[in-house]
This record gives structure tokens, C-alpha cells and sequence, in this order.
């Protein structure tokens, strides 16, 4: 058994045969047999079998077009495949470029193109199903029919989830998930000497086990596809995979740019809600009395009407108005922090919820509520009431 940690790997081979001939052995875990002079022989064969989704990976620059290419293109719906190059040309994938009537000499010679990414992901087989889900990019992926693991599986190593960090030393939750991979390893194995083709034993595979994926796609897909994978909705694996990607020496800088716009202003909005969680939670816990009920205090109406307003605006779950005839806010120190806190959580897009976990004003106010909790039980204690 091998323990690994998802990694990434940016492919920059420019010569279009040899790259689909890369991309396609993944599957099969076939790359020792690539040779100098091996890549249109296994072109031809992909082709040959019907197999021209590998194609995909290699996108070329087509200075002068088949006739029709545009007709053809829009019978099949390709043309969101398809870009102008600034010599007036087009950019489009291997497979569009031999539909169209191209041959292997012709690609073999035509310049790549600029405007795409492929990269290859290692990481465990419940990532790669998410990956898989964004349907507009192109796939080749290890596949567990054809590649034996009789010599022993690879498995993933979870990251980020801190338990399962290596200078985290031996806890419960590793030994539980090694020893539980150190048995599926076996009776893999034991399928295997039974006479099981892999195709067979796989059916015990854990989604930990270690997969390659080629995704390839273009860079405004890659955009598109990391506004969702770096989001805090994200699986904690994906942001970490993609965070890999992004922090990658050879990651397109044009993709990077809108990343790094997006980042900033997430930073900006989280801020922004900080300040104002404590403008406002200063402002009532200086200016409000103490009482029972929120309704006597002049100034709720316009704090009410700007948190409605904000509820709107960001989703939120519950209403302003609802919030005022519960009677559910009250200005003493306790509810501002709460409100203070419901509001700009929200606001930074965190969590709509507040107990999210994720959300450093959340821990704030919950150790708030903790200390408070904690001295209203003392002082009961005091006063002989428990």
C-alpha cells in the first residue's frame, strides 16, 4: 500500500500527436512505451477504434480553415469550441479538425494554440467525479478496468483535513482511515489471485483510491470553473487541489488575473462586514438602556429598516419585519452582538447560517456567548438560584 498527496501538473507539450499520445496512455497507464517516433501510430489507432475523445486535448491554431468549417461547426454546436485567431485563423480542438476532414500530417504540423490548459490531477476518485461534472472540458482518466493494482493500491492521503496531515502524528480518525485502506487493499489482492480481471476487483475500490485525470479546457472555462472550486461551498479537497493549480509557476496569468480580482474582492467584502458588525455593535451597546423589550427603543426602527434592506439584497433567511413582531431582537448586549453578527456574516458571503463554523466573526461571537453564559451561571450560583 502507498500513501501520496494530490498533486497537479500543468502538460506543456506543444506537438499535438504527442500530446494526445500522453494524454491517452494515462489510461491505461501505457506511458513507458511512449518513443520519439510512437505518437501517430497510436493517433492512428485511437482513431481507428473510435476512441477520438483524446483528440481533445490537443487545440490548434487552423491558419486556413477547411471549406465549410463554419457550416459544419454549426450543425454540431461547436462553434463555443471554436475562436478566431488574431491572424484569422481558427482555434479548435484535434478531433473538430479531423471531423472536418483534416489529417494526421496536417495536425502534426499546425502551431498549438494559446488559449487553453491542460492539466493533469492526481487525487483520490471522489474529486475526480466532481471534476468530471463540468462537462464542457475534455477527459482521459486512469481507468480502473485495464490498470492492475495486484502489486498494491495507491490511495490518497485527505487533504486538508487536519487530521490527516502527516506532522499531525498518530490519532483515532488516521488509523481508522489507513487500517480501513490497508483492508481493502487485501481483499483487492485477494480478488486478483482468485482469478479476477481488474475490471472485476475494482467493484471493493474506496473513493480514496489514487486516479490521474487529464482536463483540458479553455481558459475562460478554466475561469469559469475555478470561480465555483475556490468557492467556500467548495468540497475542503477541491479548494485545496485548485488552490494547488492556481499557485502553479506555469498557471496561464490571464486566468490568474481574474482569480486574483476575485480573491481581492472577497477580501474587500469581508472586511467591509467586519467594520460594520462593530460600528453597529458599538453604537447600541453605548447607546441603548437595559431592558426586556426591543420595541421601546427609538432608535430600532431605522436599525430594522437597514437590516431589511440588507436581507433583500444578500438572501437571507429570515426577514427584518419577521424578526420585530417575534420580538426577537433586543438592544441589550446580547442580541446586538447577535444581529451585528447575522448581518455582516452574511454580508462577507461566508455562511447565511449562524453557526457557520468557517466564519472568523462567528468564533468571535461565539466565545462571546460562551464567557457571557458562563458568568450569568456563576451568577446564579451566587444568588443561591441553582
Amino acid at each position: 500500500m502507498k500513501i501520496i498527496e494530490p498533486s497537479v501538473e500543468i502538460i506543456t507539450e506543444e506537438n499535438p500527436l504527442k500530446r494526445i499520445e500522453l494524454c491517452g496512455r494515462v489510461c491505461y497507464k501505457s506511458e513507458a512505451k511512449i518513443t520519439p517516433d510512437s505518437a501517430r501510430k497510436f493517433v492512428a489507432g485511437i482513431i481507428k477504434r473510435g476512441h477520438t475523445s483524446v483528440l481533445e486535448h490537443a487545440r490548434v491554431n487552423v491558419p486556413n480553415p477547411p471549406d465549410g468549417a463554419v457550416g459544419f461547426a454549426l450543425i454540431y454546436g461547436l462553434l463555443n469550441r471554436m475562436n478566431e485567431t488574431r491572424a484569422g485563423g481558427m482555434a479548435m480542438n484535434a478531433r473538430d479538425f479531423i471531423a472536418m476532414g483534416g489529417t494526421l500530417d496536417q495536425l502534426a504540423m499546425l502551431e498549438n494554440a494559446e488559449d487553453y490548459m491542460t492539466v493533469r490531477f492526481v487525487c483520490d476518485r471522489a474529486i475526480a467525479n466532481e471534476l468530471v461534472r463540468h462537462r464542457v472540458f475534455s477527459f482521459s482518466q486512469e481507468s480502473t478496468r485495464y490498470v492492475s493494482y495486484k502489486d498494491g493500491v495507491t490511495f490518497v492521503r485527505p487533504l486538508p483535513f487536519e487530521w490527516a496531515e502527516e506532522d499531525k502524528g498518530w490519532n483515532h480518525r488516521y488509523s481508522t482511515w489507513i487500517h480501513t485502506m490497508g483492508q481493502i487493499e487485501k481483499m483487492y489482492q485477494e480478488l486478483m489471485g482468485s482469478g479476477c480481471t481488474p475490471q472485476e476487483a475494482r467493484n471493493v475500490l474506496p473513493l480514496s483510491t489514487k486516479t490521474e485525470l487529464l482536463m483540458t479546457g479553455t481558459h475562460q472555462q478554466w475561469t469559469d470553473m475555478l470561480k465555483l472550486r475556490l468557492d467556500r461551498a467548495a468540497h475542503p479537497q477541491m479548494r485545496y487541489l485548485m488552490e494547488l493549480l492556481t499557485q502553479h509557476e506555469l498557471f496561464p496569468e490571464d486566468v490568474t488575473l481574474r482569480k486574483k480580482n476575485a480573491g481581492e474582492q472577497n477580501d474587500m467584502n469581508l472586511q467591509e462586514a467586519i467594520n460594520h458588525a462593530r460600528q453597529v455593535y458599538e453604537s447600541y451597546r453605548n447607546t441603548a438602556p437595559e431592558c426586556d423589550c426591543a420595541m421601546e427603543h427609538l432608535q430600532l426602527e431605522n436599525w430594522l429598516k437597514e437590516l431589511q434592506s440588507a436581507r433583500k439584497t444578500l438572501g437571507l433567511l429570515r426577514s427584518a419585519p419577521e424578526m420585530y413582531e417575534s420580538n426577537a431582537l433586543c438592544l441589550d448586549e446580547t442580541c446586538v452582538m447577535q444581529v451585528a453578527f447575522t448581518f455582516a456574516c452574511a454580508k462577507c458571503e461566508i455562511s447565511k447560517d449562524t453557526k457557520c463554523e468557517d466564519c472568523p466573526i462567528s468564533a468571535g461571537m461565539r466565545a462571546m456567548f460562551r464567557q457571557r453564559d458562563r458568568i450569568a451561571k456563576l451568577q446564579k450560583k451566587a444568588r443561591g438560584e441553582e
